[in-house]
């Protein structure tokens, strides 16, 4: 900002004048005493730092009295103090020209060392600025925005007002100018004053940059402000008139009081306005811009609805240095309804960069297993493969219309995504991004062929297991076969009382343990031969999520209560109910570490929503309840690749809190739009299953 730079500049200037008026106080002044006592001369005894202290003097006030102007030149910072320090070594020149005679030598010898090095430092800011108006030019003026427009933004999309309205915080500001989106986000913290998040800044940001928008600010150009036709013709008077001129819509309210019959406010003007004047669109008309038309937006619906795209565009938007990350060691938080991804470096908790537009609700992910991509599915059947390395989407397709679960084959190989809509298991090829095999998960129950909805899918090996919810069955793929057959199915799971849900596997890969919330059991396979093994009675509404063992127990949440089964895994039998003060999704030990003797779990519905807990899983008993943000929702837990961290997610806070997982003190609260899920990539590629 043009103004607020030379304004920082005067304050420079203003301080360097305050010092220097200490100096002449008591410094000069003082000595001049003395000299007065010692001598009956009356010459004034002129000294070089009189004369360096009088030039500064002099065009120190000259500068703060110009700055009211010079803030609407292209000056900047750099430029305006490397000019106020030429001045300055101009003046002293000067100075000693006047004066070199009312000197002696001692002080004139002094005096042409001081010049020399003011040319120094003159020269050196000089540098400087040439090099730093060279390396970041200006923009002066609206026809060179208007140039680059044209050069850069003329793909960018169209943001409803709306959606720039939920970008307004610090940690993700975007804004008004005109008629285009900002991301201000790095601005802001720098200028409070200008950047209002999610709101029309036009007046402020046009308030220090009459000029136009600087070349710096159309780096961080998003898009234009979008507008049906709806809305225009809303502004149908002359005292709030909208109009439309060659898909540009204009806010020329303030020209239409001036001249009521000119304007067709609410309408299309595009013929009348060429009518009268001319092709294209005056300077003095341009002014009124205020967004784009877009007809495609007429019927957008802000609530949630698994709504099909014709294309997925995810992009990324970078808060470090690619490089400077290990994948390993990122932390995935699913932003669900903002549709976004935010990737937080697990060893300092700091935010490296956040991916967009990854789908509607964003829910399960897996990733491959040298931990350098992510595949996530979106509630509304978009898959986008994404780079950890670089955190760039690589390619989204289209599995479904309603899905859910991902499994990704150990050798990397195959991946699956079980659909809710259409129900189908859908084989793809994760290097290639393209479809291999649909598996529809069709069926007969009580005489009815059902076509089953597709709940958690875990991979072993080579063979994926999907949970079909509705069929109350569990299927063995095997990816190691040619057209991926089916070679195992297992029926009336939880007596055949709907639905399956979660599954997980033992951290030895043993046994498989699926949900059957009907039932209120979870049901046990043996993974060496695919036979059942057992069910085990649960609290009411079993949700296993990704699964939770230590020792030789394993910790299953309910949703119908506040419980919390320990089941044994060699006797397959409850060996005790930690009451909890309400309905629980998720529940996490850390696996990579036998020795650590803490398991994690939530409160995630009810009067207790913002209750988190630590097991002590030696004695099974609650040691720790911990309110992350007292009265909002908080849930899933899940560890640092180190162990060292828990991250937990606040949904209705929106943000993420980092915990010590020895001491349970809170580390860093982390602000994130409605995440809703945290995974950590080391923990997910070496746990099996996930």
């Amino acid at each position: 900002m043009l103004q607020v730079e030379v304004f920082y500049a005067s304050m420079i200037i203003a301080g360097i004048l305050i010092v220097n008026s200490f100096i002449f106080h008591f410094h000069h002044i003082p000595a001049l005493e003395e000299h007065t006592k010692k001598t009956t001369k009356k010459s004034f005894p002129y000294t070089s730092y009189i004369i360096v202290s009088e030039a500064v003097s002099i065009v120190s006030w000259v500068f703060l009295n110009l700055h009211h102007s010079m803030h609407k030149s292209d000056l900047g910072f750099l430029s305006f103090i490397a000019i106020y320090a030429f001045v300055i070594f101009a003046s002293i020149c000067g100075m000693q020209f006047l004066f070199e005679k009312k000197i002696n030598k001692e002080e004139s010898v002094l005096l042409k060392k001081i010049i020399v090095i003011s040319a120094v430092i003159a020269t050196a800011l000089i540098a400087v600025s040439i090099i730093f108006l060279v390396s970041n030019p200006k923009i002066s003026g609206d026809e060179k925005t208007e140039e680059l427009i044209e050069e850069e933004g003329i793909n960018l999309p169209l943001h409803t007002t709306q959606d720039i309205s939920l970008h307004n915080n610090v940690e993700d500001c975007w804004v008004i100018i005109d008629d285009m989106v900002f991301d201000a986000t790095t601005a802001t913290s720098i200028y409070p004053e200008i950047y209002s998040c999610g709101n029309n800044v036009t007046d402020k940001y046009r308030e220090v940059t009459p000029e136009g928008i600087s070349e710096r600010m159309m780096k961080y150009h998003l898009g234009f402000v979008g507008y049906n036709s709806e809305e225009v013709a809303l502004h149908n008077e002359n005292k709030d008139c909208w109009l439309i001129i060659d898909d540009v819509v204009f806010d020329a309210t303030k020209e239409s009081k001036l001249h009521p019959a000119a304007f067709h406010c609410g309408t299309d003007a595009s013929l009348n306005y060429h009518k009268n004047h001319g092709s294209g669109i005056s300077d003095k008309m341009t002014q009124y811009k205020i967004g784009r038309l877009n007809n495609s937006i007429a019927n957008l619906k802000t609530e949630g609805a698994t709504e099909t795209k014709e294309e997925l565009k995810p992009y990324r938007e970078l808060y470090a240095t690619v490089g400077s990350w290990d994948p390993e060691n990122l932390m995935a938080i699913v932003e669900k309804d903002a549709e976004k991804l935010l990737f937080i470096d697990g060893r300092n908790h700091t935010e490296v960069g956040r991916i967009h537009d990854v789908g509607f609700q964003p829910h399960t992910s897996v990733f491959s297993p040298d931990a350098k991509y992510m595949y996530i599915i979106a509630r509304n059947g978009w898959l986008t493969k994404i780079d950890l390395e670089t955190l760039k989407p690589v390619k989204s397709i289209s599995v479904g219309i309603n899905s859910r679960g991902t499994a990704l084959t150990d050798n990397g190989r195959y991946l699956a995504i079980g659909n809710y809509e259409p129900g189908n298991v859908v084989i793809v090829d994760p290097d290639t991004m393209s479809i291999l095999k649909v598996i529809p998960t069709t069926g007969n129950l009580d005489g009815k062929e059902i076509e089953s909805r597709v709940g958690a899918m875990v991979e072993y090996g080579d063979k994926i297991i999907a949970a079909l919810k509705d069929l109350n069955s569990v299927w063995v793929i095997d990816t190691s076969k040619r057209d991926f057959p089916v070679i195992e199915k297992h029926w009336n799971i939880g007596s055949n009382k709907a639905p399956l849900h979660d599954a997980f596997l033992t951290p030895d890969g043993k046994f498989y343990i699926v949900a059957s919330m009907g039932s209120n059991t979870v049901w046990v396979m043996d993974t060496s031969n695919w036979k059942a093994v057992t069910e085990v009675k649960t609290g009411v509404t079993p949700h296993t999520g990704p699964g939770a063992t230590w020792g030789d127990n394993i910790y299953v949440p309910a949703l119908g209560e506040g419980l919390i089964t320990v089941i044994n895994t060699k006797t397959w039998t409850p060996v005790k109910y930690i009451k909890t003060s309400g309905p629980g999704l998720f529940v996490r030990a850390f696996n990579e570490d036998p020795s650590y003797p803490y398991v994690w779990a939530e409160t995630a519905f009810g009067e207790h929503h913002d209750e988190i807990y630590v097991i002590d899983a030696r004695t099974n008993e609650i040691i720790k309840t911990i309110i992350p943000v007292k009265g909002e929702s908080s849930w899933h837990p899940e560890f640092t690749n180190d162990g060292k961290y828990v991250y937990i997610v606040s949904q209705t806070a929106g943000e993420v809190e980092v915990y010590d997982s020895y001491t349970f003190n809170i580390i860093k609260r982390i602000k994130a739009n409605t995440p809703s899920a945290v995974s950590n990539v080391g923990n997910r590629v070496e746990e099996l299953g996930l």
